[in-house]
């Protein structure tokens, strides 16, 4: 593994820890559905993509 690749990976985790928290305030904060939907949407495009660099080949 290269380090821009670890470095990647670093980057995609730091953006799914960041949207989870996002999410898990806008929950706590009583946001719309809607603003739910679109913070769950952002959230598993995070991982997709943290998953994508974790398996490449």
């Amino acid at each position: 593994m290269t380090a821009a690749t670890l470095a990647e990976m670093v980057a995609a985790r730091d953006l799914v820890n960041e949207t989870g928290e996002t999410l898990a305030h806008a929950i706590a904060a009583g946001e719309s559905d809607q603003a739910l939907r679109t913070l769950r949407r952002k959230y598993n495009a995070a991982i997709k993509a943290e998953t994508a660099l974790r398996f490449r080949p």
